[in-house]
């Protein structure tokens, strides 16, 4: 199993998700094989600043 380590910016994007996001999230590292995969599934599940609470 190879280790994979984030960028600094993709840290801070994961420290700042929401507990709904990071349920989602968990789930879909299931199925994660590279940081682009994470970096994807960020992307396009990010949340402009109108759609923070």
């Amino acid at each position: 199993m190879a280790v994979i380590f984030a960028s600094l910016a993709t840290r801070s994007r994961l420290l700042s998700l929401p507990l709904p996001i990071l349920e989602d999230l968990s789930e879909a590292l299931l199925n994660f094989t590279t940081l682009a995969d994470l970096e994807a599934w960020l992307e396009a599940h990010s949340m402009t600043e109108n759609d923070r609470p």
